[in-house]
């Protein structure tokens, strides 16, 4: 079985009243359920979690919190995080999009 989820950080009020780098800070501790079930689907376990959407969109009131100068480091690091992530513990992940308004 795939389980296809999006992780998107830019929805919630949780999102919305903390700063890029808290968020990025709590990308580690995402998809904790899958811990120790690194690995190819067929030789751990009967499911396997598909990341089907992600992107390295944060809502404007999370922008507000920093500089302008900090955004393009700052969005950086927020997609290197979870990129990271991604692979360390999903079957697979499609990023959204390249290109935003």
């Amino acid at each position: 079985m795939v389980v296809d989820t999006h992780k998107y950080y830019t929805f919630s009020d949780e999102d919305r009243n903390q700063s890029p780098q808290q968020i990025v800070a709590r990308i580690p501790g995402e998809l904790q359920e899958l811990n120790g079930k690194e690995g190819a689907l067929c030789d751990r376990g009967e499911a396997q979690v598909i990341i089907g959407e992600w992107s390295c969109v944060l809502d404007n009131k999370t922008w507000s919190r920093v500089q302008p100068h900090e955004k393009d480091g700052l969005v950086k690091q927020f997609g290197q995080a979870q990129s990271k992530k991604w692979q360390e513990k999903a079957g697979g992940s499609y990023f959204w999009t390249y290109k935003m308004e």
